[in-house]
């Protein structure tokens, strides 16, 4: 995947609808955390940072931003599996794997959306994303 860092956030989304349903055709986990020895060193240094963290805190419900395939979505799961968690990815593709992968959890919401323009009335006990913000041309906008 190209370096999406400081493109304007319509211009990410492109890419990912187009990268994630055209080119990966839905393989797009396979080649994101595991497609070559660098990548799969990666996703085991994150694996191990989300467990270790996820150690230390209990919620009940929860807000993750690029929820992605859903791959990290299931670890949080894994540790409570009865929290309520909303997801918001800026992708129909990516947001479209998710939903498939994560099919066997009731307790998730799918949003479709620009995160900036995202507005919940809910208060959130967790959020949580990871390899995200950096698509965020304006991070002080994002915060």
């Amino acid at each position: 995947m190209e370096n999406l860092t400081g493109l304007p956030i319509d211009q990410v989304r492109s890419v990912f609808n187009q990268v994630v349903g055209e080119k990966l055709q839905g393989n797009y986990e396979y080649q994101r955390w595991f497609g070559s020895k660098l990548l799969k060193a990666g996703y085991q240094m994150t694996l191990e940072v989300i467990d270790r963290e996820l150690k230390k805190i209990d919620f009940s419900n929860g807000l993750e931003l690029g929820p992605g395939t859903g791959i990290w979505t299931k670890r949080l799961l894994a540790r409570n599996p009865q929290a309520h968690l909303d997801l918001v990815d800026i992708s129909k593709e990516m947001l479209g794997l998710a939903q498939k992968n994560l099919i066997q959890f009731k307790n998730i919401n799918f949003y479709e959306k620009n995160f900036l323009e995202f507005v919940s009335e809910k208060k959130y006990f967790f959020f949580f994303s990871v390899r995200v913000v950096e698509y965020f041309p304006d991070k002080i906008s994002l915060i």
